[in-house]
């Protein structure tokens, strides 16, 4: 088994068992603080299953719905939607 070298003199640091618990419960606290950064590809299909959501839950509710409700949704569909034109026609709302 080797002995470790010791470093040159001047050059060592004092390793302080407060110092290190410091920096880890410092880093621990951050990490509880600040949310952790997501990916934008993870971001675009949460906005895309949420979409979907919300598609159901409004197709849902076409089958009660009179002419006001109708526009309502036809209103929804083309805030939250790029594609509301397609939907609108499939759906039968034009």
């Amino acid at each position: 088994m080797k002995k470790p070298r010791n470093p040159p003199e001047g050059t060592t640091r004092s390793l302080d068992k407060r110092s290190i618990s410091a920096r880890m419960t410092t880093s621990v606290e951050n990490r509880e603080e600040l949310p952790v950064p997501i990916s934008e590809r993870k971001k675009e299909i949460r906005r895309r299953r949420k979409r979907r959501e919300n598609y159901a839950e409004m197709k849902a509710k076409l089958p009660k719905a009179d002419a006001a409700a109708r526009t309502k949704i036809v209103e929804k569909l083309k805030k939250i939607s790029p594609g509301a034109d397609d939907l609108i026609e499939a759906w039968g709302l034009k």
